[in-house]
């Protein structure tokens, strides 16, 4: 359980840098 929940952590840190990168981008 504790291994799922460190990936959705991660997924939603990724999520958040994914899409600043995207503004930054367009």
């Amino acid at each position: 359980m504790g291994e799922s929940r460190g990936i959705c952590w991660f997924m939603r840190y990724n999520l958040r840098k994914v899409t600043v990168w995207l503004k930054d981008m367009y």
